[in-house]
């Protein structure tokens, strides 16, 4: 985990565990930074309005957020994670033919079978800064978690383990330059492969 995460052992009922913490008072260092703590705002509507979302009423979602955003700022990053390979690829078909009012300039779609040249190409095209000023859609699975540098506006996230939702939080705003940068969970796969349990 990240140095400057909160403990997340307090949410967990009924474990006793010895928490040494990294960072000295990361709480008034780090954590209560307004560059920290207001990068990403975390949004729970989806799983408010969804017991489990389907692809096609995501795909409106993610079109109606997207182009709002755009509208304000005229141009938006936005990614869609997913833990089953099979559903970006039914989102893929799905935001496909919803595409109308708001188009993206770009849909582009990362896995883990993608072989690692086109995965370099995709990192690329995504942090280039001439491409800023398009509306890019990056449809993936968990690969984009760790180790993959990229700066988006808007996200959509399977809920799964706790960090690995804080994890791809980092994939936004990371210079923190940009304001309503917003992370949206919700319910369609069940992570319990990924668990184990």
């Amino acid at each position: 985990m990240s140095a400057t995460l909160p403990k997340i052992h307090s949410i967990a009922t009924g474990l006793n565990i010895q928490f040494n913490p990294l960072i000295k008072d990361a709480q008034k260092r780090y954590l209560q930074n307004p560059n920290f703590k207001n990068r990403v705002l975390f949004d729970f509507s989806l799983i408010d309005k969804y017991e489990t979302i389907s692809v096609s009423d995501l795909a409106d979602e993610v079109l109606k957020e997207s182009s709002k955003y755009s509208l304000k700022k005229s141009s938006v990053h936005t990614i869609v994670e997913f833990i089953h390979k099979k559903s970006t690829t039914d989102f893929y078909d799905s935001i496909i033919k919803k595409e109308g009012e708001f188009s993206f300039d770009k849909i582009l779609v990362l896995s883990g079978t993608i072989l690692e040249p086109r995965r370099k190409e995709i990192i690329n095209f995504l942090k280039d800064d001439e491409n800023r000023v398009k509306t890019i859609l990056l449809i993936t699975t968990q690969v984009v978690e760790a180790g993959v540098d990229i700066d988006m506006d808007l996200e959509f996230k399977n809920i799964s383990l706790l960090d690995s939702d804080e994890q791809l939080a980092g994939r936004i705003n990371g210079n923190a330059k940009k304001e309503k940068c917003r992370l949206f969970l919700f319910k369609k796969d069940e992570p319990f492969f990924i668990i184990k349990i």
